[in-house]
């Protein structure tokens, strides 16, 4: 059913464009109320915004003052961006929101324009689409991310439109603006160019038609201008890469597939989660049926507008599978494919109706098959935008649990460490930006010597050595380190501990990736009182790695359940060697003296334990259990026990 060409008036678009940016208003407003404070949900947004601030400052693409000279920003067109708007306003959160949120209205836009030349100047689809588009709640949510995406998302819009509009300059120049905006440009432009030799060599065609659009056609000297604009963005994008840091790409692109390349088994169940999960459940039926729509064009040779929104969403899937299994942070590296996604929904639901049309006889009268399809484009449209009202919750705790971290450790590095510290970190947005410290980076994104050695612990402790390293700054998930109390360390009654360490090249120990799991399996076996089963995973954990006083300490631990003072007594000293005020360490040490009867040796050094660590609360427990147990003094055992209560209260508040 061929829908008429009335153009949609422009206050209608307007009005959309207006109600994407009020959702992301209202995010930002809910996560202020409920954290007192604005921020951002990922931590690598501060890595293009310290970028930015030194471009402004000092006018180098360096990340400290001007030096660390790198291409570690993975987004340079988004970093000048942010490094001008520095010249406007100074906070970093106004800035970042206002180019995600306008990018992404922007990308509604050029999305509006796109389907409404592709659906036959549709506008109930056109409109629909793009409310779908800027109310998708992970859309929305990335536009609050500080990061480049919805700039990208924008660009991917606005090259698909004027290549499908034959418009030479402005497709060359918005593809080799893609190529600045992130490296994954290279395949969606492959993809045009796919595009443009189906559209040319493929397609049959009667005599006289052209191809979509009504110009002449995209012969090959149509596709010459835009190639050579496009050659001229690249060019300059590969020396200003190869000149920072003598890679064609920027460092962040090698760093990331180097630390992610491993694993991804679970990858596709992933994807099919991100596409199909959630609001989409009932959305992504008639995403398959557009699929299958398109597929069959392609397969009778027809001209097919959609062929590049279905190519880039395979293509992207496939290259993140092969080079960075990993849909982590709300699957962000996907989300550029979500607008056509959305676009080859609506082809299906456009598809559907046109089936249902013939069997439905109430529905042939245009009138009433009009309003049967804006109904089920509402529901949608009602879908997407509660599933983005519930998604604005998610946001403010996802900015709470950077602000908890990598923020609160970067402010109390400011605070507290010289001017002149040098620390080591992996997450180094946030704590460069606040710390204002120098920063050498673990994984590579800033530091490009470090790619090839991303797992090498060795390697590793040799490279901190040589830059001067003072402090590591780690979260303990990514990088444990033992023998050592932290100087800082966030509350460890949530996950992700980030803790500070003063680096000190004979004692800061870096744990080996396996240890930790081996030691939380083996410390569920032991609360479950299988002794022997954590035996057994300690012993190996230790056999990987002899220099961990934690893994001393949990087997002494282990020998000190079942009975065995002796063994248990010889794993808690030598963890105590590699850690000499492990206080756990001591604390069992005191326990191995009580069951051997000597309450004064316990007291004794239960006592020098709370003398040198006040605030270890288990210390002041096991002093009132001794002295009831011994019947010594009670008012005593009171007092200690108050001191405990207290030193827990404090920390669970």
């Amino acid at each position: 059913m061929k829908q008429p060409r009335t153009a949609a008036p422009w206050i209608a678009p307007g009005v959309i464009l207006l109600l994407g940016i009020l959702f992301s208003v209202y995010t930002l407003w809910q996560t202020y109320s409920v954290n007192g404070s604005f921020g951002f949900p990922l931590d690598d947004p501060w890595i293009h915004l310290q970028f930015a601030r030194n471009l402004a400052e000092h006018g180098v693409f360096s990340y400290y003052e001007n030096e660390l000279v790198t291409s570690g920003s993975t987004s340079p067109l988004y970093t000048m961006l942010l490094s001008l708007g520095l010249s406007v306003t100074d906070n970093e959160m106004v800035l970042s929101y206002t180019l995600g949120m306008s990018f992404l209205a922007l990308g509604g836009l050029y999305f509006f324009r796109f389907t409404s030349e592709n659906f036959g100047h549709d506008w109930k689809y056109a409109l629909a689409g793009t409310f779908l588009m800027l109310s998708e709640p992970r859309l929305q949510w990335v536009s609050l991310s500080g990061m480049e995406t919805t700039l990208f998302i924008f660009l991917l819009l606005a090259a698909a439109f004027h290549f499908r509009k034959q418009n030479r300059n402005l497709s060359g120049v918005f593809a080799g603006l893609l190529v600045w905006a992130r490296p994954e440009a290279l395949l969606f432009v492959g993809v045009l160019g796919m595009e443009w030799f189906y559209e040319t060599k493929i397609v049959e065609r009667a005599p006289g038609k052209t191809v979509a659009g009504g110009q002449k056609g995209m012969s090959l000297g149509w596709i010459k201008k835009p190639l050579m604009i496009f050659g001229v963005f690249v060019l300059v994008y590969v020396t200003f890469n190869l000149v920072l840091s003598g890679t064609v790409f920027p460092n962040t692109f090698a760093a990331k597939i180097k630390y992610y390349s491993a694993g991804g088994e679970r990858f596709l169940s992933q994807i099919l989660a991100f596409a199909t999960g959630g609001h989409l459940a009932v959305f992504w039926i008639f995403v398959v049926v557009g699929i299958v729509s398109v597929t069959m064009n392609i397969l009778k040779r027809k001209p097919e507008p959609l062929l590049g929104s279905l190519l880039w969403s395979v293509g992207l899937s496939l290259a993140y599978w092969i080079y960075l299994p990993y849909l982590f942070q709300e699957g962000r590296y996907l989300m550029p494919v979500i607008p056509f996604l959305v676009l080859i929904g609506l082809r299906g639901i456009r598809e559907t109706f046109q089936i249902v049309v013939r069997f439905v006889g109430l529905l042939r009268a245009g009138a009433r098959g009009s309003l049967a399809q804006v109904l089920v484009l509402l529901v949608f449209c009602i879908q997407f935008g509660f599933a983005s009202w519930k998604k604005s919750s998610q946001y403010a705790e996802d900015c709470k649990y950077i602000a908890d971290r990598q923020v609160m450790g970067a402010l109390w590095m400011r605070d507290n460490l010289p001017g002149d510290a040098v620390i080591a970190t992996h997450d180094i947005g946030a704590i460069a930006f606040y710390s204002e410290r120098r920063i050498f980076d673990m994984v590579g994104l800033v530091s490009p010597e470090m790619i090839e050695q991303i797992g090498d612990l060795g390697k590793l402790r040799e490279e901190l050595i040589a830059h001067r390293v003072t402090h590591v700054a780690v979260l303990r998930s990514w990088f444990e380190v033992d023998n050592q109390d932290p100087l800082f360390r966030t509350d460890e009654r949530f996950p992700e501990v980030m803790e500070v360490f003063l680096f000190d090249k004979e004692r800061t120990h870096f744990v080996p990736g396996k240890v930790p799991g081996l030691r939380t399996l083996a410390w569920k076996s032991l609360t479950a009182g299988n002794l022997q089963q954590a035996e057994i995973l300690l012993r190996e954990a230790i056999q990987i790695d002899r220099l961990s006083s934690r893994s001393r300490y949990l087997l002494g631990l282990a020998y000190l359940s079942g009975g065995r003072l002796k063994e248990s007594e010889v794993e808690i000293r030598q963890a105590l060697n590699l850690r000499p005020n492990f206080p756990e360490g001591r604390l069992a040490q005191a326990e191995i003296a009580m069951k051997r009867g000597d309450t004064a040796a316990a007291l004794a050094e239960l006592e020098a334990i709370v003398r040198d660590r006040p605030a270890f609360a288990p210390a002041y427990l096991a002093l009132s259990a001794v002295y009831r147990a011994a019947n010594l003094d009670s008012t005593k055992a009171s007092e200690y026990l108050k001191r405990y209560h207290k030193l827990s209260n404090s920390r669970a508040q």
